[in-house]
């Protein structure tokens, strides 16, 4: 009961990616484990060790589920994580990540080659019961895909120092990163899907490195509510805590690296959804100009999108000045970009809250002859 107790909580720890708390709970009933408990722990404990990337726990867990340990005990139900698969392929699958990071590459391929037999037979049964059942299978073949992908990107960012193989390497790269991209938006929105295909793709690719896919994820964390998950996102992107140092960026004369513009106006569609709209919209506002001088066109279409639409929002305080402010940065929105898919959207919203404005004749000015007139927009 003892041990169904704590593997019910390690699951959920895992499912709310609180992986701090999961690797301390992880630690404490391992040492006190027998060999049958420490196999019924040892997948979500190397899970979760590997998305903290302690890689020496990652390597004492999977020990425990190899092959060649013998024969296995049956996992109890409770041991499952149910956002992914928990069977004879895990020890093969994790034993291929410690692979890939420790870039043994041989010893990387056999192993997912061996993962790819053992998970064939799991797949098949699960396929046979439901598409739901086996979709979490099914995601791990992509990881083992993946797992090979990396291991490309890896050998191409290796080569990427030799001058006459720059622009290949430069090119295969982009491509990879492109495709995982794309399959990573055909996959379901859901983080804890996201989240494993990430850990494969960041034993190549550091975060920094893959600012789009990094944010996208934030931003599913926001709209499914694991606020802090996406906060813990966030700040890893930024490269510091804003609280700490009193502001969303570091001052000029800080040591702190400035931060990439994306990233920043990531945290602050971070704080707006947490109910901090007044603090997120007067951030942006002051940091407006130095976001305008990105290169990003479509950056600074999104910029003026969110100021427009934020400064609406807080229409307890509109006057006329302020509806000039609201459409002028929507119009300007329109404007920076006009290949920008969303564009049409744009110019949509700002005639809307035009014809609105007018319709209502709320805000106005009075002319020097005492009679209203709208505000000339």
């Amino acid at each position: 009961a003892g041990l169904e107790a704590a593997l019910g909580q390690m699951r959920c720890l895992s499912a709310l990616a609180r992986w701090e708390e999961l690797g301390e709970l992880c630690r404490d009933t391992w040492r006190a484990a027998d060999n049958a408990a420490r196999f019924e722990m040892a997948s979500i404990a190397a899970h979760g060790a590997w998305q903290l990337s302690n890689w020496s726990e990652m390597g004492e867990y999977v020990s425990v589920l190899e092959p060649e340990h013998g024969s296995a005990p049956v996992r109890h139900s409770a041991g499952r994580d149910t956002s992914m698969p928990s069977g004879a392929s895990d020890g093969a699958f994790y034993s291929a990540v410690l692979s890939v990071h420790g870039r043994d590459f041989s010893t990387a391929q056999v192993r997912i080659e061996k993962a790819r037999e053992l998970l064939a037979t799991e797949l098949a049964a699960l396929v046979g019961e439901s598409y739901e059942r086996a979709y979490s299978n099914m995601v791990r073949v992509q990881q083992l895909a993946e797992l090979e992908e990396a291991i490309e990107y890896i050998k191409l960012d290796q080569m990427t120092g030799c001058s006459a193989n720059h622009a290949k390497c430069a090119e295969r790269k982009e491509i990879i990163c492109e495709m995982w991209w794309n399959r990573l938006l055909g996959t379901h929105r859901d983080v804890n899907v996201w989240q494993s295909l990430l850990a494969v793709r960041r034993l190549a690719l550091p975060p920094s490195e893959n600012l789009r896919t990094y944010l996208k994820f934030a931003s599913l964390c926001r709209k499914t509510k694991r606020i802090r998950q996406s906060r813990a996102t966030l700040i890893g992107l930024l490269g510091y805590e804003p609280s700490k140092i009193g502001s969303i960026v570091p001052p000029a004369d800080s040591p702190i690296p400035r931060p990439p513009p994306h990233a920043v106006l990531g945290y602050l569609k971070f704080l707006w959804s947490s109910g901090r709209q007044q603090e997120a919209y007067e951030n942006l506002r002051a940091l407006t100009p130095e976001l305008r001088r990105s290169s990003d066109p479509v950056l600074v279409a999104r910029v003026m999108l969110k100021l427009g639409l934020w400064r609406w929002h807080l229409k307890h305080e509109l006057d006329d000045a302020a509806v000039s402010d609201v459409l002028t940065a929507l119009r300007t929105a329109t404007t920076v970009d006009r290949t920008w898919p969303k564009v049409s959207i744009l110019h949509y919203i700002h005639a809307y809250l035009l014809g609105l404005i007018l319709s209502e004749g709320t805000f106005c000015r009075r002319g020097t002859s005492g009679r209203f007139s709208m505000l000339r927009l």
